[in-house]
């Protein structure tokens, strides 16, 4: 039941997004660090009046760096960070902080979610230069935890049920966390 309620979730906000215009955009959700170690952080945040962001590298100023909105409702801003790695949320009308929907790494404190960037680290360098993704809206995507998918709850068992899958018309594959968490109850969205 939870994976249908998670696959619905990923089929809303795919069906949002694309109302909302957001496929179309050039600005990538989320932040993206620049080699010159600007920061772009970007947030989709529709029907806002304000939005800022905040983090350690402003010590948590709650107005120094707000965001512009285009007519989509994407807000975004740069900020130039020396190297190292930073803390941040966004706020939202003044008043409601929220963590990011996009961070790559989240540190969760008291105060709920942080994102979390890093500037000056060199990017990971992919071997598959060949891979094309399908487009978003064509996406059919299967999310299932390794140890779970079969008996033997391995990746080489799961490689060998894929011709399965791509019979059932599925192209892409979503695996459910495989890290740590912080607490009892989770399934590892929420990594430490």
């Amino acid at each position: 039941m939870r994976v249908r309620a998670l696959i619905l979730l990923l089929v809303f906000i795919t069906v949002l997004q694309s109302s909302a215009g957001i496929l179309d955009s050039k600005v990538k959700l989320g932040p993206t660090v620049g080699k010159d170690g600007t920061v772009t952080f970007a947030l989709y945040a529709p029907g806002k009046t304000s939005v800022h962001v905040t983090g350690d590298f402003n010590n948590w100023d709650k107005t120094a760096n707000p965001m512009d909105s285009d007519s989509d409702g994407i807000w975004t801003t740069s900020v130039k960070l020396n190297s190292g790695e930073y803390r941040y949320k966004f706020i939202l009308n003044g008043t409601a902080f929220i963590g990011d929907p996009y961070a790559t790494d989240v540190d969760w404190q008291s105060f709920g979610p942080n994102g979390v960037v890093t500037v000056g680290k060199s990017p990971y360098s992919w071997g598959d230069s060949f891979f094309d993704s399908p487009p978003l809206n064509d996406l059919i995507i299967y999310e299932t935890h390794v140890g779970d998918f079969t008996s033997q709850g391995t990746y080489r068992a799961m490689k060998d049920k894929l011709p399965h899958l791509k019979k059932l018309g599925i192209n892409a594959i979503e695996l459910m966390p495989v890290m740590e968490f912080p607490g009892d109850i989770s399934w590892g969205y929420n990594p430490a």
